[in-house]
């Protein structure tokens, strides 16, 4: 664990590292928690499939209704909150039009 000292700013903008806030006197830390390999993945997943549901420019309700998943389950898979079975992601990928190559196609 590491010890920094960051604006709010600077918390807000980190997205790869959930920091926990420390109380330190007057002032506040971060210590930061190296996110797990499955955690990273889910992350990036997440952020993939809401790109590619704003290129589509659908919100999540209608992306639930054209896949048949709950709005929930799809905020929860874009804040890599879940780890979603490969018919969901199949669901999700007819749903925006897309490919399983392309629904799998980021880095991370």
């Amino acid at each position: 664990m590491y010890l920094y000292r960051w604006s709010v700013a600077q918390y807000i903008k980190n997205t790869a590292y959930r920091p926990y806030l420390v109380p330190e006197g007057r002032d506040f830390c971060f210590v930061k928690k190296k996110l797990s390999r499955k955690k990273r993945f889910l992350i990036a997943l997440g952020k993939h499939v809401r790109k590619l549901r704003r290129m589509e420019k659908m919100s999540q309700k209608q992306l639930g209704f054209e896949s048949g998943i709950h709005y929930d389950t799809i905020g929860s898979i874009e804040r890599g909150e879940s780890d979603p079975a490969e018919s969901t992601i199949e669901a999700l990928a007819h749903a925006l039009g897309k490919t399983m190559k392309e629904m799998h196609d980021f880095d991370y």
